[in-house]
């Protein structure tokens, strides 16, 4: 696959993931227009983030998501469904609980595992 032909403009670019990886992700963004129940061999999440020239502050910025080429529409959580502003971007991602420090990670992901005991659980 090859970069659009501004790639002059391209910052980052990123591509892994693997069916399960792409299916929870769609479910975590949770679009109004969603459905994600049957996800075809290599689908994909695609996130966009523009500005204006000469920008200077995240006013300025402005995310869009894509999934499989298809715009992804958050109705309610931003101003213009499909164009996010970076920080309609991040308040949406805040309500839908994404850990997104080191300290949150701690608190909610990194508990150790203990396995149980298999002598509980042998008849």
């Amino acid at each position: 696959m090859t970069a659009p032909d501004q790639t002059e403009d391209i910052r980052y670019i990123l591509y892994s993931a693997h069916d399960w990886t792409v299916s929870q992700h769609l479910l975590f963004l949770d679009a109004t227009n969603g459905n994600f129940t049957n996800l075809p061999f290599a689908s994909q999440v695609n996130y966009e983030l523009h500005s204006t020239d000469n920008c200077s502050d995240s006013s300025c910025f402005w995310v869009e998501v894509y999934y499989n080429d298809v715009a992804q529409i958050f109705d309610g959580d931003c101003a213009i469904a499909t164009q996010c502003t970076y920080d309609e971007f991040l308040a949406m991602l805040d309500r839908k609980g994404f850990t997104h420090t080191t300290t949150h990670y701690v608190d909610e992901c990194a508990t150790p595992w203990s396995p149980p005991n298999a002598s509980e659980y042998v008849m």
